[in-house]
């Protein structure tokens, strides 16, 4: 039975910011997006979102990396205007909270991010449940973030259903024994929400 319905937050409770933000980068400052996404992902990027360094450290070295002289606040601006919240699956995430299923999300964003999105969209009381790589120190590509929130949940992991728009992602997640649902649209998240009963 599950007990718990887990969303990601980039691609899903809010739009791709990540790959929204390379393709900007890209268009404005002609840098190679194979290259950003291997920064972003595997370099500083990780250090970044999983709290090793700061907002500001991030910036200084990101443009280095790649020769950029802007402002650090107009370069996290840019940044920051590419996630928009998905308010149809914030109202199914309300749905499910009123058939008292607990809500969580889990998210790689930097620490100031989230806390910047949130102070737009107040979206942190929407979850029973909260868990960030900057403070568990480790990525959604991990199996053992899906252990954490097991852990923190105090569930099975077969006890909680993990919402993702990435394999990879849900691959990690299967690893720990939690149950997985790719997200496609809205649409079909819900009928698939639906045949498992737990909405209605």
């Amino acid at each position: 039975m599950i007990k718990a319905v887990v969303f990601d937050f980039g691609g899903v409770f809010f739009t791709d910011g990540f790959k929204s933000a390379i393709a900007k980068f890209h268009r404005n400052f002609k840098i190679p997006a194979k290259s950003l996404k291997k920064e972003l992902v595997q370099g500083i990027g990780k250090d970044y979102c999983c709290g090793r360094i700061g907002r500001k450290e991030f910036w200084k070295r990101f443009k280095r990396s790649f020769r950029l002289e802007q402002d650090y606040e107009k370069l996290d601006q840019m940044w920051n205007s590419c996630y928009c919240m998905n308010y149809e699956l914030r109202d199914i995430a309300r749905a499910l909270r009123k058939r008292k299923i607990k809500v969580g999300i889990i998210s790689s964003t930097s620490r100031q991010r989230l806390f910047f999105l949130n102070k737009k969209y107040d979206f942190f009381k929407e979850f029973h449940y909260r868990q960030f790589s900057y403070q568990t120190k480790v990525t959604k590509s991990d199996p053992k973030t899906y252990e954490i929130m097991a852990s923190r949940l105090k569930l099975k992991p077969n006890e909680i259903l993990y919402i993702d728009d990435e394999k990879e992602h849900l691959k990690a997640a299967r690893k720990a024994s939690v149950r997985t649902l790719l997200f496609k649209n809205n649409v079909k998240l819900e009928k698939d929400l639906m045949k498992l009963k737990l909405l209605g």
